[in-house]
């Protein structure tokens, strides 16, 4: 008996022990994002995204918000427009005057308030895709191709020839996760207007690769693919 109460004590004693290992392990990975989105909750990084978050319940907690069906129109002669006729796919959007600095960022890059961040569910409510476009200055870029330098150059010949090299795709696919992430860079530096912080612009898109060949695939994949 009383080695079997020794036993328990010893448990309960080891138990603060693991716990604590536990939350260290956690905080060490540093892989987790905020359930909801807003600055209040934590920034919410794109690059830590998984495709495994309910969009409704990470946006549940954020003031204003737009749920915007796109699909197939077709026209409508009784009513003289066109017509949604089937919804493919809802695009979730925060205005940029209800965003508060501090929300979102892709790695170590601080994403804007007024750099509107599209995330994209399917017909059926699942998370697919997440995207968006940010003017960034010389110093940004460099820090974000640092941070991408497992990318590769993945911009057709063609492509490279019609815009003199300005402008590049950078793509990195994380085939355990089934995640595709893609750069758009465009070299904006002669059209800048004189403004240093928007010497490039780019779109960071993150597409789940977890559902293959429907509808969705088709029309927003990021795959490109490049004969040899």
């Amino acid at each position: 008996m009383k080695n079997k109460i020794r036993n328990n004590s010893t448990r309960l004693c080891q138990m603060p022990i693991y716990i604590s290992l536990l939350l260290m392990v956690m905080s060490c990975n540093g892989q987790e994002n905020p359930g909801y989105i807003g600055a209040k909750y934590g920034v919410l990084d794109l690059d830590k995204i998984t495709f495994s978050e309910q969009l409704d319940t990470l946006f549940s907690k954020t003031e204003k918000y737009y749920k915007l069906p796109k699909g197939e129109e077709v026209f409508d002669e009784k009513l003289g427009k066109y017509v949604m006729a089937d919804t493919l796919y809802h695009i979730y959007r925060i205005p940029a005057k209800n965003v508060a600095e501090g929300t979102f960022s892709f790695k170590r890059l601080e994403v804007k308030p007024k750099e509107v961040v599209d995330f994209y569910a399917d017909h059926s409510h699942r998370f697919r895709k997440v995207e968006v476009s940010v003017y960034m200055s010389d110093g940004q870029y460099r820090q974000l191709r640092d941070d991408c330098k497992n990318f590769k150059d993945i911009t057709p010949a063609n492509v490279k020839k019609v815009n003199n090299g300005k402008y590049i795709i950078l793509q990195s696919n994380d085939t355990q996760k089934q995640i595709l992430t893609t750069l758009y860079c465009l070299d904006n530096r002669l059209e800048n207007n004189g403004d240093l912080n928007q010497n490039y612009f780019v779109r960071i898109a993150k597409t789940s690769l977890k559902i293959k060949n429907d509808e969705f695939d088709k029309q927003l994949n990021d795959e490109i693919y490049i004969p040899l």
